[in-house]
């Protein structure tokens, strides 16, 4: 794993105080570059030396703000389950009925966190570690995407477009399809999310015949 002894210049998890507008500038820049390099790279063929002339920075200024590329890659993550919490709330806030909200959510979830799902798959063999580091991190915001998925269940119940059902178990299976189908089925996105809709809302039983 890469990581050196640093002075800790930038922001720290959990502090009071808040960065320096500059150094918040800075830390984005890193993120958005790791963003682009892991996204068509495997984590383990990405250097620190690479991610430092990424972001354009020496190594050293790197490190002040992650002291580990594990440290980089698990923030990546982190900012792609936040960014996909706020996106859920503005699918929902487009409006319509609450099939097509839902609907909208299952597609918009589904290439966010396959691409992660596949890719903690690729790293499971090499870096137990980070794979764990990113299970559980992925356990702590899991929440925040099944409450806005549980929203749109709860309203399509209460509209009388779905069935009473538990809302909550509901969200988490979908959470779930996604993620089985991300890791074993080897489709594309869009395939995946069609198929989780589908079973959703259709079932696997044939429409009785008249």
């Amino acid at each position: 794993m890469d990581r050196v002894a640093s002075h800790w210049d930038g922001p720290i998890e959990g502090a009071s105080r808040p960065a320096a507008p500059w150094r918040q500038r800075r830390r984005d820049r890193i993120l958005a570059a790791a963003s682009d390099l892991f996204a068509v790279r495997p984590y383990a063929l990405v250097s620190m030396d690479e991610l430092a002339q990424a972001a354009a920075m020496g190594k050293a200024t790197l490190y002040r703000y992650f002291p580990s590329k594990e440290d980089l890659y698990v923030a990546v993550f982190d900012l792609v389950l936040e960014r996909l919490a706020r996106r859920l709330e503005d699918t929902a806030a487009e409006g319509g009925g609450p099939t097509a909200v839902l609907r909208r959510m299952i597609a918009t979830l589904t290439p966010a966190l396959g691409e992660h799902f596949r890719g903690l798959r690729a790293i499971d063999d090499g870096v137990v570690q980070v794979a764990e580091r990113k299970r559980r991190l992925f356990r702590s915001r899991r929440h925040q995407i099944a409450a806005r998925l549980e929203e749109a269940i709860v309203a399509g119940v209460e509209a009388g477009e779905f069935r009473a059902v538990r809302a909550s178990a509901c969200a988490n299976m979908i959470i779930g399809m996604i993620w089985t189908g991300s890791v074993n089925m080897g489709e594309p996105a869009d395939v995946i999310g069609r198929t989780v809709a589908d079973l959703f809302f259709n079932g696997l039983l044939a429409a009785p015949r008249s």
